[in-house]
């Protein structure tokens, strides 16, 4: 008969070691949003971090990114970009991907369709999908009466009733954007996705020099403004923005990005409507949105509401 006291003991040491397994096997990997909180946005958000071959710097299940292709893309730029995209380089390897991983959800869909056309081009496959996936998006009377009325100054004193038709369309594909975009930042967590560590940790330092994410990482709230020049809502915007950046120094950040003069960081925060209006928290992270003018007033109860005093 066994020893009691060694049947004990061999009953805690599996114990500790089924524990110790059962812990190793509940921490998820790296991602890259865990790695490096609000670096991206897009579909790289959820990718894993890894060591990949020399060259490369995307894996998504067999199907690479390599810094030759990167290379190649950086080379037909416009040069008046190019050194904007080469800081930016992770974020081109992120639409990269964006269209790889688009076209392998788009062909599962097309697999699941009845008679769906077996001849159809890469482009409109990937476009009858994004199109079958918004095509539940609806705008209702009270959203387009809300978007007016926050942002009466953008119609010239235009009644909702004369432009409730072009309204209606311009809230929808809005809404269909969001959409969109939401279903492509869950796309590296639906495919296998792995990013090289080491490369990413340089792309990290080059991405972030830019002074929308040095604001972001001072400790101080910020809203940032994304503009230009002959838009008369950002006009209207700019003696604000100058009265709150000296009322708020030393309390928040308050900065003016003209999107034609920076488009890869425009493009990087996803702006595609100006004036917009972006806040952040003193940890960095994004919590409000505003499209349009907006009075100084309600800036102000929007940085009281992240702690600003």
């Amino acid at each position: 008969m066994r020893n009691p006291k060694a049947i004990l003991v061999a009953f805690v040491l599996a114990l500790l070691s089924g524990a110790a397994l059962a812990d190793e096997q509940e921490v998820p990997p790296e991602t890259v949003e865990s790695a490096y909180p609000g670096l991206v946005a897009g579909a790289l958000a959820s990718a894993s971090l890894g060591e990949l071959e020399p060259g490369v710097l995307l894996d998504m299940g067999g199907e690479k990114v390599t810094q030759q292709q990167l290379d190649e893309v950086l080379a037909g730029s416009p040069e008046k970009l190019r050194e904007q995209l080469r800081k930016n380089s992770l974020l081109l390897v992120q639409e990269m991907a964006t269209r790889g991983l688009l076209l392998r959800a788009a062909r599962q869909w097309a697999r699941e369709q009845e008679a769906y056309p077996a001849d159809k081009a890469e482009p409109e496959i990937i476009s009858d999908y994004l199109q079958d996936l918004v095509s539940d998006v609806a705008v209702g009377d009270a959203e387009i009466e809300q978007f007016y009325e926050g942002n009466r100054d953008m119609f010239g004193g235009a009644e909702l009733k004369d432009i409730q038709d072009a309204l209606r369309q311009f809230v929808l594909k809005t809404k269909r954007q969001e959409k969109a975009d939401a279903h492509v930042r869950s796309l590296s967590g639906r495919f296998e996705v792995v990013i090289s560590g080491p490369w990413l940790a340089e792309q990290a330092v080059a991405v972030r020099d830019n002074p929308v994410d040095k604001a972001r990482a001072s400790g101080l709230p910020t809203m940032v403004d994304f503009g230009a020049d002959g838009c008369q809502p950002c006009e209207m915007m700019a003696p604000i923005l100058k009265g709150l950046s000296e009322d708020y120094a030393g309390r928040a950040n308050i900065l003016f990005v003209h999107v034609r003069e920076d488009p890869v960081l425009a493009t990087r925060y996803g702006i595609r409507s100006i004036p917009l209006q972006v806040f952040f928290d003193k940890d960095g992270k994004e919590r409000y949105r505003h499209m349009g003018f907006f009075p100084q007033e309600e800036i102000e109860n929007k940085l009281a509401e992240l702690g600003v005093r």
